[in-house]
């Protein structure tokens, strides 16, 4: 192990992450309003494109020393982007994971999540699948994802989602004031009640300085449309996730890792308790990233903290 791979680990230990994030790419087939990319900052035109990109494109042996380093370390990896549907070799870089224990899982936006693809990623070892949909309305999501291509094929890819990973799939619903509206969460609940799928209403991240957390107000609309739901939390070492069944409304999920319990012992650790940006920071020690340029990032909101950890090729 290298110098500055013994030096991510003893963050890693100072911190107490949870778990590992691993950027497979920075390119996208959207251009989501509220996407943070992982704290890669992308070049973009004035429609909120992405433009001159030049990232770094790991090896499969890249991502061996990976999964080798952190093994032990870490039980859980998450492939991201940019959308990570999109590169031709996701399945092999899974597979690297999968054969090393790790529970494995994505998020994507669903364009290319078709049904060959899902057995693919299924037979590749993934077991968790996260779809982002930020609304129902085709006007809504072209304006939040900027694309333009048919809603219904996003849909009728998660149709599909619970024959190849059962109860393992997600539906990310990112909750925007001003934006999201009730016919949205009606749709979703139908969604959720017929195919089995769980509803993770997301915030978008922000100051912990703003207003109440919108997933209340879903919470609570959901409650006067489908009656009070059944409640439970299930506690990962220091987050909680409140589960709300309603009947005919479908399952939803709501992350409360901004919570005061949360943050008195998450953000107890020498490295937050220091940080310049602690007292706007809302997701605090949530994960280590592994970015497309071959850097660490242990937290979002700063870019003051990649940390090198392999030498890369670059392609424009």
């Amino acid at each position: 192990m290298s110098k500055d791979q013994r030096g991510i680990i003893d963050i890693i230990e100072t911190m107490r992450l949870p778990y590992l994030r691993v950027s497979v790419t920075a390119r996208c087939n959207a251009a989501c309003k509220f996407c943070h990319n992982e704290g890669q900052i992308i070049p973009k035109n004035g429609r909120g494109e992405n433009v001159g990109i030049s990232e770094a494109r790991l090896s499969l042996d890249d991502y061996t020393i990976i999964a080798d380093t952190f093994q032990g370390t870490f039980n859980k990896a998450k492939f991201t982007g940019g959308e990570p549907t999109i590169i031709s070799n996701l399945e092999e870089i899974i597979r690297i994971f999968a054969e090393r224990d790790y529970e494995t899982s994505i998020t994507t936006n669903g364009f290319l999540l078709d049904e060959d693809k899902q057995k693919a990623l299924r037979d590749s070892g993934l077991d968790k699948i996260n779809v982002s949909i930020p609304s129902t309305d085709p006007e809504v999501y072209r304006e939040m994802f900027g694309y333009t291509g048919d809603l219904e094929m996003v849909f009728g890819n998660i149709k599909t989602l619970e024959r190849y990973f059962p109860k393992k799939a997600k539906i990310n619903f990112m909750g925007l004031r001003g934006v999201t509206v009730p016919s949205s969460l009606e749709a979703l609940a139908r969604i959720s009640e017929e195919s089995g799928i769980t509803i993770s209403c997301l915030e978008p991240a922000l100051s912990r300085t703003c207003q109440e957390p919108i997933s209340v107000e879903v919470i609570d609309y959901l409650r006067r449309i489908f009656g009070e739901p059944e409640v439970y939390v299930v506690k990962d070492d220091f987050t909680s996730k409140r589960f709300f069944k309603y009947l005919d409304g479908g399952v939803w999920e709501v992350d409360d890792f901004r919570g005061r319990e949360y943050r008195s012992e998450a953000f107890d650790n020498d490295i937050c308790l220091e940080c310049p940006k602690e007292k706007i920071c809302v997701e605090g020690p949530y994960a280590l990233r592994i970015l497309v340029n071959g850097t660490a990032k242990p937290c979002l909101i700063r870019n003051d903290n990649h940390f090198p950890f392999l030498r890369v090729r670059r392609y424009g």
